[in-house]
């Protein structure tokens, strides 16, 4: 039953929590990376456009939202133009993401600004 909520039912929870219930953080990036990415961790269903943002203080986060094919490496580039950033993140996915790591997931980030 355990395994049955960690691996379906949690990350559904999850995931519709953070759409209505999100949280801004403050972040260097370091670089992005885009590429077409499942969203599960187990090779399950298809692939779907996404950037990962690597950060040194708030860790990898992914967004997906808004992101495809042919806007990924616009995303990407404007991540790099700055070093600190205003991202919005879910606030579930963010408050868990010890946890998340543990599970080698990173927390949803929905849009980022960049910070004068």
């Amino acid at each position: 039953m355990v395994a049955v909520f960690s691996l379906f039912i949690g990350p559904a929870l999850l995931t519709n929590f953070d759409r209505s219930h999100r949280t801004e953080i403050r972040c260097h990036v370091d670089g992005a990376d885009g590429r077409a990415a499942s969203p599960s961790n187990r090779g399950i269903g298809g692939s779907i456009p996404q950037v990962t943002i690597r950060t040194s203080d708030c860790g990898n986060l992914i967004l997906r939202e808004g992101v495809t094919r042919a806007n990924s490496a616009d995303l990407v580039k404007q991540l790099e133009k700055s070093s600190v950033f205003e991202i919005q993140v879910g606030e579930g996915s963010w408050k868990l993401r010890g946890v998340l790591e543990a599970l080698h997931r990173d927390p949803t980030a929905f849009s980022f600004s960049p910070v004068d």
